[in-house]
Order: structure tokens, then sequence, then C-alpha cells
């Protein structure tokens, strides 16, 4: 049975701390929309459901990646789904605690018989787990990553809206920082490699959210939360462009 009651009163009781870090990390800024766009990513904030909410666009363009990306610079990738907003949120982060690490964490709307006392927030974090990569299969997998156009900015704007389904690759590769993504339905979408290998090296035992016609999408029903931020009375959802390797155009409504 999904949670049907607001993450915020939950949060607000246990996590005042972080809601001040938050703060000041976002210049004292109260404003929900000024906070969403202006949040910048710091580790760990996409495993706190209160702190994920603020800085997930940051995280999604791939900000943290692109401040430390130079020649000589690790490789990274972070690859994810938007499986509807709302649904389902697939991250997967190679390279990040180690060379050939796969870091994987899913998103979905909470679940009560989950909450536990030592982790009220549980539910909210999302399955992880990390597995290691052999060598083949990373450098299979990079190499589907440049056939899919990962290495290059769309060639035109791309919008992308919350509730949509689509991939996103933030990477730092070769000593370049690349943002790009593939929104679904689109021949582009169809022709990406990657996502059967990430899947095929998914160990986190959570079935993947198909694509699917908007005309097949159920609205969310009052009450129970939009994943992976708010509940439905304070949904928050957002439309953001992709082009030159950044994010433009964000808009939080």
């Amino acid at each position: 049975m999904r949670e049907n009651f607001e993450l915020d009163s939950l949060i607000g009781r246990s996590s005042g701390s972080v809601f001040a870090a938050t703060l000041r990390r976002c210049g004292g800024v109260l404003g929900l929309l000024v906070l969403l766009v202006a949040c910048s990513y710091a580790p760990g904030d996409v495993a706190n459901p209160f702190t994920r909410k603020f800085t997930w666009l940051s995280f999604l363009g791939g900000d943290d990646i692109c401040a430390t990306c130079r020649a000589g610079a690790p490789e990274r990738f972070r690859l994810i789904y938007n499986g509807n907003w709302r649904e389902q949120v697939r991250v997967y982060e190679l390279g990040f605690s180690g060379p050939h690490s796969l870091d994987q964490r899913v998103i979905e709307p909470a679940q009560l018989f989950a909450l536990r006392l030592e982790d009220p927030l549980g539910p909210w974090r999302g399955a992880t787990v990390t597995a290691m990569v052999a060598e083949a299969k990373y450098e299979q997998l990079v190499q589907s990553l440049a056939q899919s156009g990962a290495f290059a900015s769309p060639s035109t704007p791309l919008t992308l809206n919350s509730t949509d389904f689509y991939w996103v690759a933030a990477s730092c590769h070769a000593g370049t920082f690349h943002l790009t993504g593939w929104l679904y339905p689109s021949e582009a979408f169809t022709r990406l490699a990657f996502p059967q290998q990430l899947l095929v090296l998914d160990t986190s035992g959570v079935v993947f959210n198909p694509p699917r016609p908007w005309s097949e999408v159920a609205p969310a029903p009052l009450g129970t939360p939009d994943n992976p931020a708010r509940g439905a009375r304070g949904r928050t959802d957002w439309t953001i462009g992709i082009a030159q390797d950044r994010l433009v155009d964000q808009t939080v409504f």
C-alpha cells in the first residue's frame, strides 16, 4: 500500500538541521521555485528526500560533475531514467565509488510497510546497491554511450517535463563535460543501446517501468506522493531544456 500522507510533515519533525543547511547553501532564499532552481547539489543530497527536492535539477544537470571535469579528471557517468517522476526514477552512476563501480538507486512512491524506526526516511531514499563492472562490460557500456550520442549536445534544444519518459546523461569523458537527453517517443530514444546494458548490470531487483504513451499514464491519486519529492497536495513538477551541455529554461510549478 502506498503511503497517503505528506512526506513534508515527517521530514519537518526530523530534519530541521537539514532544512537549515539547505537554506544556507541556497543563500537563505525561501521561495520554493527559487530553491529548486538555485540549490546546488552536494554529495549525499539525492539520498535524503528533503534535500533531494531542492537540488534535483542541479543533480540532473550534473553540476557537480561539471565543476570538477578537466583534463586528467576521472571518468564519471550519471545516467538517469525518468519513468514519469511520479512513478519511478532510476539513477546509475558509473565511476563515482571507484573506477568501475556502478551505483544504482531506484526511487518510487514510498510504501508504509517499509517504515523502520532506525531510519524513518528510508522508504523515500530509494532502493540502492553498488556493483563492480568488469573491464570488458565497462568498455562496452562506454562505447554504447558514445554510439547513442551521450557525448554530444542535442542538435536542437530538448524540452523535458517531469511527467515524461526520458533518459538524461551527464558525464565527464576524456576531460570534457557533456549533458544530453533522449525523450520518448522519438527515433533517438528507440535507437538507444546503453539502457539494455544497464539493465543487465542492474542488481537493484526493482522492475523497470517502461515508457508508454501519455494517454496510458494514470493521473496521480489525490493524497498520494509524487516521486520522489512531495505529496500531491504540494506537488512539484517542472519543465527543463537541454542545450549546449547545460540545463536551460527551467520552469518549476
